[in-house]
């Protein structure tokens, strides 16, 4: 794969947080946490493209969504289509690095600040993996080779709102990527036994950032596939527990251990783990443009399971937790180490959940929006399964 294809320099990357639809607003709204500086210098037009990329998920087979529109709005004027792709895409395909354009368009120069993403309710005419025809516009394909449709709570017809200030300039092509990650978007089954998709996006920009790329191996020098390479970064001062750890970028390894990430120029616990193996870190100064190869040697470690309940009392069938296992773990460069994301799971409320973790101690914080963060101590023993009920 060409480093072209695999290159997303990302721009101005800032957390997304998902907020509550309100006032009869069904729409779901993604916001960033600064508008990165952008202004409204530039006059004339300029073309926008527009592409979509993925983080890594590990317990499905894949994840389909149908693209229909994008729409994007300039303040006091009207939402304009930016792409209608039209097309129903497999998000775990594009993991790595690989991306899937969606449209280019020419656009008014000057300064957006919200995008909307429009999911269809009728997938195009192309195959699944399983080779056979779309069942739904967007579901899941769990390792049981079972079809699971995915339906937004708040409804798909008013899209998904991305608020992410761009400027597009004069004579200029702006290229974004809408980073979905699908891994932390799919919620699975509760009492409610529907599967739910509440998106989780990154808007990247291929402009200004920093390059990691690398090798993940065993103890045996062979590489690791399917290993998976997150971005991490660790602010153990948060207020909230759960904001300690925020995962920046992720994707996984390819055939021949080789892994890619762009990231805003910043400070990063780089985290590589593989089933069987034990978590590695390292610490990397990212600065905009910086090139930097990181490589891993992951040591078999052996793994338990950790399973058990999640009750949101009082909650909706839909309401869904985050539960994230870290652990602390050696950062060269940070002799004090770190405590990083070993593992996640979105919890539908009255559902059960089971993860494989290697052997050991880990904190597990547990949040759901609008009440106080968990954090439970748990102890992974190789072999066994350890309990771990949360009720909120």
């Amino acid at each position: 794969m060409s480093r072209s294809r695999v290159c997303l320099m990302i721009q101005g990357l800032a957390a997304l947080v998902l907020a509550a639809c309100g006032g009869g607003d069904s729409e779901v709204v993604i916001s960033f946490q600064s508008d990165n500086g952008v202004s409204d210098d530039d006059a004339g037009g300029g073309t926008l493209v527009l592409e979509l990329s993925d983080a890594p998920a590990d317990d499905c087979l894949a994840v389909y969504v149908t693209i229909d529109a994008v729409r994007v709005h300039q303040p006091g004027g009207e939402w304009r289509l930016a792409a209608a792709p039209g097309t129903t895409v497999n998000l775990l395909e594009l993991a790595g690095g690989v991306r899937e354009q969606l449209g280019a368009s020419l656009l008014e120069a000057g300064r957006y600040t919200q995008m909307r993403l429009l999911l269809g309710e009728t997938a195009d005419s192309g195959i699944n993996i399983l080779s056979e025809r779309h069942p739904f516009a967007n579901y899941v394909i769990d390792t049981d080779l079972e079809y699971h449709r995915l339906t937004i709570p708040s409804g798909e017809s008013s899209g998904v709102k991305i608020v992410h200030p761009f400027v597009i300039a004069s004579d200029r092509a702006t290229e974004l990527v809408l980073d979905f990650d699908a891994a932390r978007s799919v919620v699975k089954a509760g009492k409610s036994g529907k599967w739910l998709l509440k998106p989780k996006i990154e808007v990247v920009a291929t402009d200004g950032a920093a390059y990691l790329t690398g090798t993940v191996g065993g103890g045996d020098g062979a590489p690791l596939a399917a290993a998976a390479v997150s971005a991490q970064v660790v602010d153990p001062d948060a207020a909230d527990p759960k904001d300690r750890v925020r995962i920046q970028a992720a994707t996984f390894t390819n055939e021949a251990g080789l892994y890619t990430l762009l990231v805003q120029p910043g400070s990063y616990c780089l985290v590589a783990a593989a089933v069987g193996f034990g978590l590695k870190s390292a610490a990397v100064d990212a600065a905009a443009g910086g090139e930097y190869d990181v490589a891993f040697v992951l040591e078999p470690a052996p793994a338990g399971v950790v399973a058990g309940g999640v009750v949101i009392a009082g909650g909706s069938d839909e309401q869904h937790a985050t539960l994230s296992f870290r652990q602390e773990v050696p950062c060269p460069g940070d002799p004090a180490g770190a405590v990083v994301e070993a593992g996640s799971l979105n919890i539908a409320n009255g559902a059960s959940y089971s993860l494989s973790l290697p052997a050991g101690i880990y904190q597990a914080v547990a949040s759901v929006f609008g009440r106080p963060t968990q954090v439970h101590e748990v102890t992974v023993e190789a072999g066994s399964t350890t309990d771990l009920d949360i009720t909120f």
